[in-house]
């Protein structure tokens, strides 16, 4: 999955992965379930998104990273999984950043 923030008067902002299980605390990595086959994938925020992030800010009491705005972030299958085909649904949470 991608999702892309455009915005002409933020220059940042935080997302996180919305879920029951997070793997960290700022959910950068969580997971999802088939909503048929009730298979658990890991996914999480592509290694190339984390590199160019701008780090963890804590916000209402969470943790987020930070990208810039503009620019895709990729949401990805993290190690290998077997994935049988199914509808995955992904929530994440998304807010502006002013640094």
């Amino acid at each position: 999955a991608k999702l892309t923030v455009d915005s002409a008067s933020i220059k940042e902002y935080g997302a996180r992965g919305v879920a029951n299980t997070t793997l960290d605390a700022a959910g950068s990595a969580w997971k999802i379930t088939g909503k048929n086959s009730g298979t658990i994938l890991t996914v999480g925020f592509s290694n190339n998104n984390m590199s160019r992030g701008h780090g963890a800010q804590m916000w209402n009491g969470r943790s987020w990273f930070t990208f810039d705005t503009n620019a895709p972030l990729d949401i990805v299958t993290i190690g290998a999984q077997n994935i049988p085909p199914d509808t995955y649904p992904i929530t994440v949470d998304v807010v502006g950043y002013q640094p």
